[in-house]
C-alpha cells in the first residue's frame, strides 16, 4: 500500500486529502460508469441501424458523424480537454458501435486524420 495523501483540486468530488487507494476506487467507479454508458450507446446504435435498414437508409451518415465531432470539440473545450482527443474517442465509439451492430460492411476504416 502506498502511503501519503494528496489534496485534490476543486474540480473533483473529494473535499479532503485522500490516499492512492481512494483515488483508484474513484477511477474504477468512473471506468464502470463509462463502460455502462458505452454499452447503452451500443444498444441504441443497434436500434438505429435496424431502423435505417427497415427504411432502406444508408447505415453510415458522414454528415451526422461530422456533427458529432463538432459537438465533441465543443464539449472538450468546455471541459478543458483536447478537442482532438475527444474527436478520437468519438471516432472510436463510432467504429466499435457500428461493428457491434453488425454493420461490418459499412465500417470502412474511418479516416484518423
Amino acid at each position: 500500500m502506498y502511503g501519503g495523501t494528496v489534496t485534490i483540486d476543486d474540480s473533483t468530488r473529494f473535499s479532503r486529502p485522500v490516499n492512492l487507494a481512494d483515488l483508484r476506487k474513484r477511477i474504477d467507479a468512473i471506468d464502470e460508469s463509462i463502460l455502462t454508458l458505452f454499452a447503452e450507446r451500443a444498444g441504441l446504435v443497434r436500434h438505429v441501424q435496424n431502423l435505417k435498414r427497415t427504411c432502406s437508409m444508408p447505415v453510415r451518415s458522414y454528415e451526422r458523424e461530422e456533427e458529432m465531432f463538432a459537438r465533441a470539440r465543443g464539449i472538450a473545450r468546455r471541459l478543458g480537454i483536447a478537442g482532438d482527443d475527444a474527436v478520437a474517442l468519438i471516432r472510436q465509439c463510432i467504429v466499435f458501435c457500428l461493428d457491434s451492430a453488425g454493420a461490418d460492411a459499412e465500417v470502412d476504416k474511418l479516416d484518423t486524420g
